[in-house]
């Protein structure tokens, strides 16, 4: 995607996480255990920073849904399987294109150096938090 592209995508309104936890992203609600602060902080960030516009919880986004996403194991476009541990979902934030699951365009841009070492724990915590939701 063209960077003009994606600053203009950024800039557009996109769905809100609620007080309970739940994301308004005008698709069913869905709710992740967000007792751990880590995750509730992360939950706000994923969605300040645009990730559930590509990652819609109920599918069918630009993005694969991250509902259920930790532990599981992902078929990559090259064929190969990868289980969904801290270190994939590491490097999927910080250099997406080193993996690429299968169906998917490889659209998702870096946030290597956009954001910090907490920050990026946190949106781990928050995907983590999404595969225990019963969901």
């Amino acid at each position: 995607m063209p960077l003009a592209d994606y600053e203009r995508w950024l800039a557009t309104p996109g769905p809100v996480v609620l007080p309970d936890g739940s994301i308004d992203t005008g698709q069913p609600t869905i709710t992740a255990n967000l007792g751990d602060p880590m995750a509730a902080a992360g939950s706000q960030l994923f969605t300040s920073l645009g990730c559930a516009g590509c990652h819609a919880m109920a599918g069918g986004g630009v993005g694969p849904s991250l509902q259920g996403l930790y532990g599981a194991t992902e078929q990559m476009a090259d064929g190969s399987p990868v289980t969904a541990d801290e270190n994939y979902l590491r490097e999927s934030i910080l250099n997406p294109n080193a993996k690429v699951v299968a169906g998917y365009p490889p659209v998702m841009p870096s946030y290597q150096g956009q954001i910090s070492e907490d920050q990026l724990n946190q949106l781990i915590a928050y995907i983590k938090s999404l595969a225990d939701t019963g969901n």
